[in-house]
């Protein structure tokens, strides 16, 4: 079967829709069955995060006309209603899919749509007035035109039921799950984890997210005060607000009477106020920079199919956003880090327990006699690796001098093994332990062009993660190295 998609915005860049279009895409690359068409606009295909080495995917480019508006939300109708038809027909696609509401009401074949939620109908305040103009106009027809409707929570749908009257279009809830990032973990492990990154102890309420105003923070803050106030053992908990800023931030959200954990750095808070920066509130810097820089920035920029300007710009988020979260970030509490130590509740420990294969944060490639390894979900660089020693300490020199022996055998084994893959110019080796205290090793193979020549490579925010076939493939040539030494 052939299926057209939309993805105009398969890219991370573009938010929430952004990123459950790209793993959305990325998951039926990954079944291997059918024919993937994915149609993208010349000016967005720079941000496209897809799988474009897997032959099931082909990419079609469409070029701005004469006729396009430069106006968002009139280009998005052209996108829809004009182009889309076209290229639907002219490749013969035989259903047609968009991850974000809208479908081409000019095409005669079967449409699926994906409607995440009805907010834009149940309030004028969560969008801006044009984004709801917008969506009451087209939102509700497109999916009337569709053979079925796609919606991420139960709640939607039942939206879909009560507010649009839709009932003779099947209408199935799909959770926000195709890819590794969100398969289900071990509710421990994962309370480990939250606890350990956001330097915080137990109880606590999380939000993931970010702070549109559709989002509702506001009204999730007045509720925690109300609860904390009435409640008294509610009282111990903390707010944790986590995630990315938005564009159109809220000036301020006055809350009396709460409790705020500094999760994300995009808020300040003092003793009654809860205040997020505004994007235009950020100093502006003005770099000088000489010809052979700005030479540099193109050849490196080009690679990326980006111009300098725009390669600068994610240079410098990724690599701020690095020195940020080393020069802000907060140790845990005493007591929690030195029961991590002792080995409670450890998530390493558990991880070399499990006998999953592939779980959230990568995929194991082999038990060796004093470790597991581990190819990342989420590498930086092509190939990079964790080796995870099969004992809980928290320093090589913890373990015997027979067990460190063996250990970096093991650990040089590894890295060669890696070095015969992914023929690096350098091998990265790091031993930190300074989120979890359990022996392990960063393997962080480098290449020629990377984006750090003089020094390590620092967290990079904006990457892909390696598709469940990609997985297998990688695995099983570090398998077959391994073997030969």
């Amino acid at each position: 079967m052939k299926i057209g998609i939309d993805a105009k915005f398969a890219s991370s860049r573009h938010g929430g829709i952004g990123t459950y279009t790209t793993n959305i895409i990325n998951a039926l690359i990954n079944l291997d069955q059918d024919e993937i068409i994915a149609f993208v606009p010349e000016a967005l295909l720079p941000d496209l995060e897809l799988v474009t080495t897997s032959k099931r995917l082909s990419i079609q480019v469409i070029n701005a006309d004469e006729n396009t508006p430069e106006d968002p939300y009139d280009f998005r109708v052209y996108w829809k209603q004009e182009i889309l038809p076209v290229q639907l027909e002219n490749h013969k696609v035989d259903v047609f899919f968009n991850p974000a509401f809208m479908a081409p009401l000019k095409w005669d074949g079967p449409k699926v749509v994906t409607v995440h939620d009805l907010v834009f109908e149940r309030s004028d305040h969560y969008n801006s007035e044009r984004s709801t103009k917008y969506y009451r106009k087209w939102a509700k027809r497109c999916a009337e035109h569709a053979n079925a409707i796609i919606t991420v929570s139960q709640f939607t749908a039942q939206d879909i039921y009560e507010l649009w009257n839709i009932d003779h279009i099947p209408v199935r809830p799909v959770y926000i799950a195709p890819a590794l990032l969100f398969a289900p973990n071990n509710r421990d492990i994962s309370k480990t984890i939250v606890l350990t990154e956001l330097g915080v102890s137990d109880p606590y309420l999380l939000y993931v997210g970010d702070n549109f105003p559709r989002k509702n923070l506001e009204r999730l803050i007045q509720a925690y005060s109300l609860l904390t106030t009435s409640v008294a053992s509610a009282g111990s908990r903390k707010l944790l607000c986590k995630g990315g800023k938005a564009v159109n931030l809220s000036k301020g959200l006055r809350v009396r009477n709460q409790k705020i954990s500094r999760a994300s750095r995009s808020e300040r808070s003092n003793d009654s106020d809860l205040r997020f920066f505004r994007r235009k509130d950020l100093p502006k810097i003005e770099l000088e920079l000489d010809d052979q820089i700005i030479e540099t920035l193109e050849t490196f920029a080009s690679r990326q199919n980006r111009n300098a300007a725009e390669f600068l710009a994610w240079g410098v988020s990724n690599y701020t956003r690095g020195f940020l979260m080393m020069a802000l970030g907060e140790w845990m509490p005493r007591d929690q880090w030195d029961a991590l130590r002792r080995g409670d509740g450890c998530p390493l420990c558990d991880a070399i327990a499990s006998p999953d294969l592939i779980d959230a944060y990568g995929c194991t490639v082999i038990d060796l006699p004093m470790g597991r390894l581990r190819l990342n979900n989420y590498p930086d660089t092509p190939g990079q690796c964790t080796f995870i020693c099969k004992q809980h300490v928290c320093e090589p020199y913890h373990l015997s001098s027979a067990d460190q022996a063996a250990f970096f055998a093991d650990l040089m084994r590894v890295a060669q093994a890696l070095e015969k893959v992914y023929q690096p110019i350098k091998m990265n080796l790091q031993i930190l332990g300074n989120t979890i205290p359990h022996l392990h090793c960063h393997l962080q193979p480098r290449y020629h062009g990377d984006f750090a020549p003089n020094g390590p490579l620092a967290p990079i925010s904006e990457k892909l993660p390696l598709p469940l076939e990609e997985f297998k493939a990688q695995s099983a040539r570090i398998l077959a190295a391994l073997t030969s030494f």
